[in-house]
């Protein structure tokens, strides 16, 4: 039998800054979970290699020409070929852990390959950890000063955020995915820690005792993490990726344009988690102006992308 269907997979999803990284910690304490740092396997490889062998074979059609991979191997050769890097990835995953039963896979960005994971483990379980809006982006503006990655803007960010949640979710409504797909809160695990993780073990269908929950929540405090990347050489993220693991953070980061261009970018997704109601920023007075004021830097933003696109496109050209 193999690795692929020997065991039991589970991919932590969200978008970036929303505690990822913590709920994999959590999630990987059980004794019977192996896991390890951020794998990128679907969106660097699986899926990227998928798309070039589909694009030759067509563009083979097209031209009648022979050429690539797509021609050296059929369909169910190449399928082949993506299940033994699959399975010898996870195997080196699975070396740390070999009693365990379950392994598991966080990367952010595989809230876009959710059909292609499950197109390889098609009982593959989603756990979708899902966080305020507004303190993504605070994380993510602030992670792109200290860390040099993620969205560095407030629009860009907001942007980010609703870009995977919608990805996660709409991936997670599909019949074929609904009974294998859980969404948890951030503010949750901070507020009701025990319960909201008993959840994710009982939707894992794991055996886990009250006592081992507490350990799994006292050995993986942000504090304690934020220490241990300070004093451990072998820490898979430096301090700063742990940044204040507080609910509604976000209030007093932003000024009122940012704010603005926050609810303009985000605003409905914030209101259709329940994350803000109404209008939640400003006042009566102001919101209108500051709305437009938004919406005017937002479309310059992109005419100014756009025409520097353009130049560059020409420039090439000479």
């Amino acid at each position: 039998m193999s690795l692929l269907s020997e065991k039991q997979y589970v991919f932590v999803v969200g978008s970036p800054r929303s505690g990822t990284t913590w709920l994999q910690f959590l999630i990987g304490s059980h004794p019977q979970v192996a896991s390890t740092f951020e794998l990128t396997m679907f969106e660097s490889y699986i899926a990227a290699w998928r798309y070039h062998w589909k694009e030759e074979r067509e563009q083979g059609r097209i031209s009648k020409v022979d050429r690539g991979v797509a021609f050296l191997w059929e369909e169910a050769a190449f399928e082949a070929f993506l299940r033994e890097f699959l399975e010898r990835c996870y195997a080196s995953v699975m070396a740390a852990k070999p009693t365990a039963d379950v392994i598991l896979d966080k990367s952010p960005d595989n809230a876009f390959h959710i059909r292609e994971i499950s197109h390889f483990l098609p009982k593959a379980r989603f756990v979708h950890i899902l966080r305020d809006g507004r303190d993504v982006v605070s994380s993510m503006v602030a992670a792109n000063r200290s860390m040099h990655f993620g969205a560095g803007t407030t629009h860009r960010a907001g942007e980010e955020w609703v870009r995977y949640v919608r990805a996660c979710r709409e991936a997670g409504s599909r019949p074929e995915v609904m009974p294998r797909y859980l969404e948890v809160r951030y503010e949750d695990l901070l507020r009701h820690g025990a319960e909201t993780l008993r959840r994710v073990f009982e939707f894992l269908e794991l055996p886990v005792t009250k006592t081992e929950i507490a350990a799994f929540l006292e050995k993986n405090a942000i504090a304690t993490l934020r220490q241990k990347a300070v004093t451990d050489d072998k820490a898979f993220y430096p301090p700063q990726h742990y940044r204040r693991g507080v609910a509604e953070g976000w209030k007093g980061d932003f000024n009122a344009m940012q704010l603005a261009t926050i609810d303009l970018v985000a605003g409905d997704v914030l209101r259709e988690l329940g994350y803000a109601s109404g209008e939640w920023w400003g006042t009566a007075l102001s919101r209108p102006a500051l709305r437009a004021a938004a919406w005017l830097g937002l479309r310059l933003r992109k005419e100014a992308l756009h025409m520097s696109y353009r130049f560059l496109n020409l420039a090439t050209k000479f």
